[in-house]
Protein backbone atom coordinates (compact mmCIF):
# COMPACT_ATOMS: atom_id res chain seq x y z
CA UNK A 1 0.00 0.00 0.00
CA UNK A 2 1.12 3.67 -0.71
CA UNK A 3 1.25 6.06 2.10
CA UNK A 4 1.96 9.90 2.23
CA UNK A 5 5.48 9.60 1.79
CA UNK A 6 5.20 7.72 -1.22
CA UNK A 7 7.26 9.77 -4.29
CA UNK A 8 4.76 11.38 -6.63
CA UNK A 9 5.73 11.97 -9.98
CA UNK A 10 4.06 14.85 -11.91
CA UNK A 11 2.65 14.80 -15.50
CA UNK A 12 0.19 16.27 -17.90
CA UNK A 13 -3.26 14.85 -18.39
CA UNK A 14 -3.64 14.07 -21.75
CA UNK A 15 -6.01 16.67 -24.13
CA UNK A 16 -7.82 14.63 -26.53
CA UNK A 17 -10.22 17.55 -26.82
CA UNK A 18 -7.78 19.66 -28.20
CA UNK A 19 -7.36 19.54 -32.31
CA UNK A 20 -3.31 19.43 -33.40
CA UNK A 21 -4.69 21.10 -36.88
CA UNK A 22 -6.37 24.10 -35.03
CA UNK A 23 -4.95 27.37 -35.00
CA UNK A 24 -2.92 28.26 -31.92
CA UNK A 25 -4.18 31.69 -31.59
CA UNK A 26 -7.79 31.85 -32.81
CA UNK A 27 -8.71 27.96 -32.71
CA UNK A 28 -10.27 27.91 -35.90
CA UNK A 29 -10.23 24.49 -37.86
CA UNK A 30 -9.61 24.52 -41.80
CA UNK A 31 -7.43 23.68 -44.02
CA UNK A 32 -3.62 22.62 -42.94
CA UNK A 33 -2.15 23.32 -46.38
CA UNK A 34 -2.84 27.01 -46.00
CA UNK A 35 -1.06 27.43 -42.82
CA UNK A 36 2.07 27.77 -41.30
CA UNK A 37 3.98 26.77 -38.28
CA UNK A 38 4.39 29.55 -35.82
CA UNK A 39 7.45 28.04 -34.31
CA UNK A 40 9.44 27.97 -37.37
CA UNK A 41 12.67 30.47 -37.88
CA UNK A 42 11.26 31.95 -40.60
CA UNK A 43 8.14 32.66 -38.49
CA UNK A 44 9.71 34.38 -35.52
CA UNK A 45 8.50 37.62 -36.18
CA UNK A 46 5.18 36.82 -35.97
CA UNK A 47 5.56 34.37 -32.49
CA UNK A 48 7.19 37.89 -30.87
CA UNK A 49 4.25 39.82 -31.92
CA UNK A 50 1.87 37.28 -30.87
CA UNK A 51 4.06 37.05 -27.54
CA UNK A 52 3.26 40.94 -27.18
CA UNK A 53 -0.01 40.81 -27.28
CA UNK A 54 -0.64 37.88 -25.05
CA UNK A 55 1.89 39.47 -22.66
CA UNK A 56 3.42 36.06 -21.96
CA UNK A 57 5.60 34.13 -24.32
CA UNK A 58 4.53 31.18 -26.28
CA UNK A 59 5.62 28.26 -25.85
CA UNK A 60 6.27 25.19 -28.41
CA UNK A 61 4.30 22.32 -26.59
CA UNK A 62 3.80 18.43 -27.92
CA UNK A 63 0.06 18.56 -27.12
CA UNK A 64 -0.70 22.16 -28.25
CA UNK A 65 -1.48 22.88 -32.22
CA UNK A 66 1.27 25.06 -33.14
CA UNK A 67 -0.31 25.91 -36.93
CA UNK A 68 -1.58 29.54 -37.11
CA UNK A 69 -4.31 30.34 -40.03
CA UNK A 70 -4.23 33.04 -42.69
CA UNK A 71 -6.63 35.40 -40.52
CA UNK A 72 -4.43 35.96 -37.53
CA UNK A 73 -1.46 36.02 -39.59
CA UNK A 74 -2.89 38.97 -41.30
CA UNK A 75 -4.33 40.21 -38.06
CA UNK A 76 -0.75 40.36 -36.33
CA UNK A 77 0.91 41.72 -39.63
CA UNK A 78 -1.64 44.63 -39.61
CA UNK A 79 -0.98 45.14 -36.02
CA UNK A 80 2.88 45.79 -36.92
CA UNK A 81 2.08 48.00 -40.05
CA UNK A 82 -0.47 50.07 -37.46
CA UNK A 83 2.40 50.81 -34.90
CA UNK A 84 4.74 51.94 -38.05
CA UNK A 85 1.80 54.34 -38.55
CA UNK A 86 1.09 55.61 -35.25
CA UNK A 87 5.38 56.22 -34.85
CA UNK A 88 5.65 57.78 -38.29
CA UNK A 89 2.43 59.64 -37.19
CA UNK A 90 4.13 61.30 -34.14
CA UNK A 91 7.43 61.81 -35.86
CA UNK A 92 6.02 63.78 -38.27
CA UNK A 93 4.12 66.01 -35.64
CA UNK A 94 7.15 66.58 -33.82
CA UNK A 95 9.36 67.19 -36.76
CA UNK A 96 6.42 69.98 -38.28
CA UNK A 97 6.45 71.20 -34.57
CA UNK A 98 10.50 72.11 -34.65
CA UNK A 99 10.28 73.55 -38.00
CA UNK A 100 7.28 75.89 -37.74
CA UNK A 101 8.94 77.79 -34.59
CA UNK A 102 10.25 80.89 -35.49
CA UNK A 103 12.38 83.30 -33.37
CA UNK A 104 12.50 86.82 -33.72
CA UNK A 105 14.60 89.67 -32.80
CA UNK A 106 13.17 92.12 -30.15
CA UNK A 107 13.71 95.84 -30.96
CA UNK A 108 14.36 96.55 -26.86
CA UNK A 109 16.71 93.87 -26.54
CA UNK A 110 18.69 93.94 -29.27
CA UNK A 111 22.18 95.67 -28.93
CA UNK A 112 23.05 95.05 -32.91
CA UNK A 113 19.53 97.37 -33.79
CA UNK A 114 21.02 101.08 -34.86
CA UNK A 115 18.90 103.49 -33.14
CA UNK A 116 18.74 107.00 -34.85
CA UNK A 117 20.23 109.69 -33.24
CA UNK A 118 18.34 111.90 -31.37
CA UNK A 119 18.57 115.37 -32.95
CA UNK A 120 16.63 113.45 -35.89
CA UNK A 121 13.86 112.24 -33.49
CA UNK A 122 10.60 113.94 -33.62
CA UNK A 123 8.45 115.07 -30.97
CA UNK A 124 4.99 116.29 -31.25
CA UNK A 125 5.67 119.40 -29.51
CA UNK A 126 8.29 120.74 -31.47
CA UNK A 127 8.06 118.88 -34.73
CA UNK A 128 10.75 119.14 -37.75
CA UNK A 129 11.12 121.76 -40.25
CA UNK A 130 12.52 119.25 -42.69
CA UNK A 131 10.99 117.87 -45.61
CA UNK A 132 9.66 114.17 -44.73
CA UNK A 133 7.22 111.87 -43.41
CA UNK A 134 4.73 112.58 -40.71
CA UNK A 135 1.85 110.72 -39.92
CA UNK A 136 0.55 113.39 -37.03
CA UNK A 137 -2.04 113.87 -39.65
CA UNK A 138 -3.21 110.66 -39.20
CA UNK A 139 -3.85 110.81 -35.31
CA UNK A 140 -7.46 111.99 -35.73
CA UNK A 141 -8.99 109.68 -38.34
CA UNK A 142 -7.02 106.98 -36.13
CA UNK A 143 -9.37 107.88 -32.93
CA UNK A 144 -12.19 107.86 -35.32
CA UNK A 145 -11.60 104.30 -36.32
CA UNK A 146 -10.65 103.30 -32.79
CA UNK A 147 -13.85 104.94 -31.11
CA UNK A 148 -15.98 102.85 -33.55
CA UNK A 149 -17.17 99.67 -32.24
CA UNK A 150 -16.65 96.23 -34.28
CA UNK A 151 -20.04 94.83 -33.45
CA UNK A 152 -21.75 97.18 -35.68
CA UNK A 153 -21.10 95.76 -38.38
CA UNK A 154 -21.80 92.01 -37.33
CA UNK A 155 -25.15 93.60 -35.56
CA UNK A 156 -26.18 94.60 -39.28
CA UNK A 157 -24.76 90.97 -40.89
CA UNK A 158 -26.79 89.22 -38.34
CA UNK A 159 -29.95 91.13 -39.06
CA UNK A 160 -29.69 90.78 -43.06
CA UNK A 161 -29.18 87.01 -42.30
CA UNK A 162 -32.01 86.66 -40.42
CA UNK A 163 -34.29 87.80 -42.61
CA UNK A 164 -33.02 86.06 -45.18
CA UNK A 165 -33.26 82.76 -42.84
CA UNK A 166 -37.11 84.28 -42.32
CA UNK A 167 -38.03 84.19 -45.41
CA UNK A 168 -36.50 80.79 -46.41
CA UNK A 169 -38.67 79.51 -43.76
CA UNK A 170 -41.85 81.17 -44.90
CA UNK A 171 -41.23 79.30 -48.41
CA UNK A 172 -40.46 76.59 -47.36
CA UNK A 173 -43.53 76.16 -44.84
CA UNK A 174 -45.75 77.04 -48.04
CA UNK A 175 -44.13 74.23 -49.70
CA UNK A 176 -45.00 71.71 -46.86
CA UNK A 177 -49.02 73.15 -47.41
CA UNK A 178 -51.01 70.18 -49.11
CA UNK A 179 -52.89 73.00 -51.09
CA UNK A 180 -50.60 73.42 -52.94
CA UNK A 181 -49.03 70.01 -53.00
CA UNK A 182 -45.16 69.42 -53.60
CA UNK A 183 -43.46 67.57 -56.41
CA UNK A 184 -41.87 65.47 -53.65
CA UNK A 185 -45.26 64.39 -52.39
CA UNK A 186 -45.83 62.27 -55.14
CA UNK A 187 -44.21 58.66 -53.93
CA UNK A 188 -46.72 56.82 -56.29
CA UNK A 189 -45.39 54.36 -59.02
CA UNK A 190 -45.96 57.51 -61.89
CA UNK A 191 -43.94 59.20 -59.50
CA UNK A 192 -40.80 57.32 -58.84
CA UNK A 193 -40.56 55.93 -62.35
CA UNK A 194 -40.52 59.12 -63.99
CA UNK A 195 -37.38 60.29 -65.53
CA UNK A 196 -37.91 63.88 -65.19
CA UNK A 197 -38.29 64.31 -61.24
CA UNK A 198 -34.79 66.00 -61.27
CA UNK A 199 -35.59 68.61 -63.01
CA UNK A 200 -38.73 68.60 -61.64
CA UNK A 201 -37.64 69.68 -58.29
CA UNK A 202 -35.09 71.95 -60.11
CA UNK A 203 -38.23 74.05 -61.12
CA UNK A 204 -40.03 74.17 -57.73
CA UNK A 205 -37.25 75.25 -56.23
CA UNK A 206 -36.23 77.73 -58.42
CA UNK A 207 -40.08 79.32 -58.29
CA UNK A 208 -41.06 78.84 -54.91
CA UNK A 209 -38.17 78.99 -52.79
CA UNK A 210 -36.14 81.30 -53.77
CA UNK A 211 -33.98 81.94 -51.04
CA UNK A 212 -33.34 78.20 -50.65
CA UNK A 213 -32.31 78.53 -54.31
CA UNK A 214 -30.00 81.59 -53.42
CA UNK A 215 -28.14 79.92 -51.00
CA UNK A 216 -27.21 76.80 -52.64
CA UNK A 217 -26.29 78.48 -56.18
CA UNK A 218 -23.90 80.54 -54.00
CA UNK A 219 -22.92 77.17 -52.08
CA UNK A 220 -22.38 75.17 -54.83
CA UNK A 221 -21.06 78.06 -57.42
CA UNK A 222 -23.76 77.06 -60.17
CA UNK A 223 -26.80 78.68 -61.43
CA UNK A 224 -29.85 77.09 -61.11
CA UNK A 225 -30.98 77.15 -64.76
CA UNK A 226 -28.06 75.29 -65.99
CA UNK A 227 -26.82 73.31 -62.88
CA UNK A 228 -25.25 70.43 -65.17
CA UNK A 229 -23.58 67.49 -63.31
CA UNK A 230 -24.49 69.61 -60.19
CA UNK A 231 -28.11 68.91 -60.28
CA UNK A 232 -28.53 65.29 -58.44
CA UNK A 233 -26.39 67.03 -55.04
CA UNK A 234 -29.09 70.14 -55.49
CA UNK A 235 -32.20 67.85 -55.63
CA UNK A 236 -30.55 65.65 -52.98
CA UNK A 237 -30.00 68.50 -50.18
CA UNK A 238 -32.96 70.25 -51.13
CA UNK A 239 -34.80 66.83 -50.42
CA UNK A 240 -33.50 66.02 -47.21
CA UNK A 241 -33.83 69.68 -46.43
CA UNK A 242 -38.03 69.03 -46.98
CA UNK A 243 -37.72 65.19 -45.64
CA UNK A 244 -36.63 66.62 -42.59
CA UNK A 245 -39.33 68.94 -42.51
CA UNK A 246 -42.30 66.61 -43.28
CA UNK A 247 -41.76 62.94 -43.58
CA UNK A 248 -44.85 62.88 -46.53
CA UNK A 249 -42.26 64.52 -48.77
CA UNK A 250 -40.41 61.65 -49.41
CA UNK A 251 -40.29 61.03 -52.80
CA UNK A 252 -35.91 61.10 -53.18
CA UNK A 253 -35.98 59.35 -50.42
CA UNK A 254 -38.47 56.73 -51.65
CA UNK A 255 -36.36 56.31 -55.09
CA UNK A 256 -32.96 55.93 -52.94
CA UNK A 257 -34.33 53.60 -50.93
CA UNK A 258 -36.04 51.43 -53.71
CA UNK A 259 -32.87 51.74 -56.33
CA UNK A 260 -30.03 52.20 -53.84
CA UNK A 261 -30.69 49.62 -50.51
CA UNK A 262 -32.71 47.03 -52.30
CA UNK A 263 -30.95 43.86 -50.72
CA UNK A 264 -30.81 41.58 -47.79
CA UNK A 265 -29.09 38.68 -46.54
CA UNK A 266 -29.62 35.00 -46.71
CA UNK A 267 -27.59 33.38 -43.86
CA UNK A 268 -29.72 30.88 -42.25
CA UNK A 269 -28.26 31.26 -38.47
CA UNK A 270 -30.01 34.37 -36.65
CA UNK A 271 -28.07 36.95 -35.09
CA UNK A 272 -29.16 39.60 -32.16
CA UNK A 273 -28.46 43.07 -32.04
CA UNK A 274 -27.41 44.14 -28.58
CA UNK A 275 -27.67 47.67 -29.20
CA UNK A 276 -31.42 47.36 -30.50
CA UNK A 277 -32.74 43.87 -29.26
CA UNK A 278 -33.47 43.18 -32.57
CA UNK A 279 -32.65 39.76 -34.14
CA UNK A 280 -31.40 39.75 -37.53
CA UNK A 281 -30.97 36.88 -40.00
CA UNK A 282 -26.88 37.19 -40.34
CA UNK A 283 -23.86 39.54 -39.89
CA UNK A 284 -25.01 40.85 -43.48
CA UNK A 285 -28.28 41.56 -42.40
CA UNK A 286 -27.22 43.53 -39.40
CA UNK A 287 -24.94 45.63 -40.76
CA UNK A 288 -27.71 46.44 -43.52
CA UNK A 289 -30.16 47.15 -41.02
CA UNK A 290 -27.73 49.84 -39.42
CA UNK A 291 -26.67 51.08 -42.32
CA UNK A 292 -30.54 51.91 -43.17
CA UNK A 293 -30.61 53.33 -39.63
CA UNK A 294 -27.71 55.96 -40.08
CA UNK A 295 -28.93 56.91 -43.70
CA UNK A 296 -32.76 57.22 -42.56
CA UNK A 297 -31.44 59.51 -39.52
CA UNK A 298 -29.52 61.92 -41.87
CA UNK A 299 -32.63 61.81 -44.03
CA UNK A 300 -31.06 60.17 -46.98
CA UNK A 301 -33.57 57.17 -47.08
CA UNK A 302 -36.67 55.75 -45.45
CA UNK A 303 -36.63 53.22 -42.68
CA UNK A 304 -35.64 49.62 -42.88
CA UNK A 305 -39.66 49.05 -42.04
CA UNK A 306 -41.08 51.40 -44.87
CA UNK A 307 -38.97 49.51 -47.42
CA UNK A 308 -41.98 47.02 -47.76
CA UNK A 309 -44.25 49.81 -48.15
CA UNK A 310 -42.44 51.08 -50.86
CA UNK A 311 -42.25 47.86 -52.28
CA UNK A 312 -46.17 46.56 -51.83
CA UNK A 313 -46.86 50.36 -53.43
CA UNK A 314 -45.24 49.64 -56.51
CA UNK A 315 -46.53 45.69 -56.64
CA UNK A 316 -50.06 47.22 -56.24
CA UNK A 317 -49.37 49.44 -59.47
CA UNK A 318 -48.43 46.26 -60.87
CA UNK A 319 -51.50 43.85 -59.53
CA UNK A 320 -53.88 46.78 -60.82
CA UNK A 321 -52.82 46.85 -64.18
CA UNK A 322 -53.05 42.89 -64.08
CA UNK A 323 -56.55 42.89 -62.85
CA UNK A 324 -57.13 45.56 -65.66
CA UNK A 325 -55.95 43.34 -68.54
CA UNK A 326 -57.34 40.57 -67.13
CA UNK A 327 -60.78 42.29 -67.67
CA UNK A 328 -60.23 43.02 -70.89
CA UNK A 329 -59.69 39.27 -71.52
CA UNK A 330 -56.38 38.91 -72.01
CA UNK A 331 -54.79 35.38 -70.90
CA UNK A 332 -51.63 34.99 -68.54
CA UNK A 333 -49.46 32.01 -67.11
CA UNK A 334 -47.05 31.78 -64.05
CA UNK A 335 -43.44 31.39 -64.73
CA UNK A 336 -41.84 30.27 -62.17
CA UNK A 337 -37.96 30.11 -62.27
CA UNK A 338 -35.63 28.71 -59.58
CA UNK A 339 -31.77 29.36 -59.01
CA UNK A 340 -29.44 27.15 -56.66
CA UNK A 341 -26.30 27.75 -55.54
CA UNK A 342 -23.43 27.28 -52.72
CA UNK A 343 -22.04 29.65 -50.43
CA UNK A 344 -18.46 28.71 -49.32
CA UNK A 345 -17.37 30.20 -46.17
CA UNK A 346 -13.27 31.57 -46.05
CA UNK A 347 -13.05 30.37 -42.34
CA UNK A 348 -15.24 27.41 -41.70
CA UNK A 349 -15.69 27.14 -38.10
CA UNK A 350 -18.85 25.28 -36.07
CA UNK A 351 -21.34 27.80 -36.61
CA UNK A 352 -19.77 29.43 -39.49
CA UNK A 353 -20.24 25.90 -42.54
CA UNK A 354 -20.83 25.72 -45.78
CA UNK A 355 -24.68 26.12 -47.34
CA UNK A 356 -26.84 25.52 -50.14
CA UNK A 357 -29.58 28.54 -51.02
CA UNK A 358 -32.56 27.92 -53.51
CA UNK A 359 -34.22 31.06 -54.43
CA UNK A 360 -37.17 30.88 -56.23
CA UNK A 361 -38.97 33.80 -58.45
CA UNK A 362 -42.45 33.91 -59.88
CA UNK A 363 -43.90 35.84 -62.56
CA UNK A 364 -47.25 36.67 -64.76
CA UNK A 365 -46.80 36.37 -68.58
CA UNK A 366 -49.64 38.08 -70.35
CA UNK A 367 -50.12 36.69 -74.05
CA UNK A 368 -50.00 39.74 -76.66
CA UNK A 369 -51.68 37.88 -79.56
CA UNK A 370 -54.66 36.28 -78.67
CA UNK A 371 -55.23 32.31 -79.76
CA UNK A 372 -58.90 31.27 -78.64
CA UNK A 373 -59.70 31.19 -82.29
CA UNK A 374 -57.43 28.54 -82.88
CA UNK A 375 -57.80 24.73 -82.59
CA UNK A 376 -55.41 23.09 -80.12
CA UNK A 377 -56.64 19.41 -81.33
CA UNK A 378 -53.28 19.43 -83.41
CA UNK A 379 -51.38 21.18 -86.29
CA UNK A 380 -53.17 23.07 -89.05
CA UNK A 381 -50.82 22.20 -91.79
CA UNK A 382 -47.20 20.83 -91.93
CA UNK A 383 -44.35 23.90 -91.15
CA UNK A 384 -42.28 22.69 -93.96
CA UNK A 385 -44.64 23.24 -97.01
CA UNK A 386 -47.17 25.69 -95.43
CA UNK A 387 -46.68 29.29 -96.59
CA UNK A 388 -46.15 31.95 -93.76
CA UNK A 389 -48.35 34.28 -95.46
CA UNK A 390 -51.53 32.47 -94.99
CA UNK A 391 -51.18 31.71 -91.25
CA UNK A 392 -50.27 35.52 -90.21
CA UNK A 393 -52.57 38.39 -92.56
CA UNK A 394 -49.50 40.93 -93.30
CA UNK A 395 -50.42 44.29 -95.51
CA UNK A 396 -47.85 44.29 -98.18
CA UNK A 397 -45.93 46.95 -96.48
CA UNK A 398 -45.01 45.34 -93.80
CA UNK A 399 -43.85 43.06 -96.63
CA UNK A 400 -41.65 45.29 -98.34
CA UNK A 401 -40.15 46.96 -95.12
CA UNK A 402 -39.44 42.95 -94.18
CA UNK A 403 -37.22 42.51 -97.24
CA UNK A 404 -36.10 46.16 -96.46
CA UNK A 405 -34.74 44.84 -93.43
CA UNK A 406 -32.77 41.24 -94.98
CA UNK A 407 -31.08 43.17 -97.63
CA UNK A 408 -29.57 45.65 -95.21
CA UNK A 409 -28.74 42.70 -92.62
CA UNK A 410 -27.01 40.85 -96.27
CA UNK A 411 -25.24 43.47 -96.83
CA UNK A 412 -23.42 44.11 -93.55
CA UNK A 413 -22.58 40.44 -93.01
CA UNK A 414 -21.33 40.88 -96.82
CA UNK A 415 -19.45 43.72 -95.71
CA UNK A 416 -17.64 42.85 -92.45
CA UNK A 417 -16.72 39.18 -94.07
CA UNK A 418 -15.82 40.38 -97.26
CA UNK A 419 -14.33 44.36 -97.67
CA UNK A 420 -14.49 44.38 -101.19
CA UNK A 421 -18.01 44.78 -100.66
CA UNK A 422 -17.41 48.16 -98.68
CA UNK A 423 -18.95 50.11 -101.73
CA UNK A 424 -22.34 49.21 -99.74
CA UNK A 425 -21.50 51.09 -97.10
CA UNK A 426 -23.82 54.51 -98.73
CA UNK A 427 -26.51 52.09 -99.27
CA UNK A 428 -27.05 50.84 -95.85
Amino acid sequence: MTSKETPKKAYRASNSWIDSTSCRLCRAVGDTSRRKNIFKPSNRALLKIAEQICGHPIVYEVDLPHLICRPCERRLNNTVDFQKVIVETERSFHQSESSQTRFKRCVDVSPSISQPPRSRQVTCAAPSARTSLSFDSCQESRENIENVSPLQDDQSLKQQLNMLLREANKQLVNITRRDEPSVLRDGTYGGLSQETWMVEIVNELSTRCLAIAEILSRLLDCSMLDPGKKLPPICLIYSIIMFTRCHELSRVQRINTVTVLLTEGKASSNVSNRLTGIKYKSDTFLRLNILFERLNKYGFCLSISKKYVVLDDIGKQFLDHAVELVKSGRKFVFVVDNIDWEEKVHDMRKVHQNKSVHAVATSMVFTRVSSDHLPDDGPQKDIRTCNFCELVSMKEEDLKEIQKRYRILVARILIKKFPEFSTLNPTI
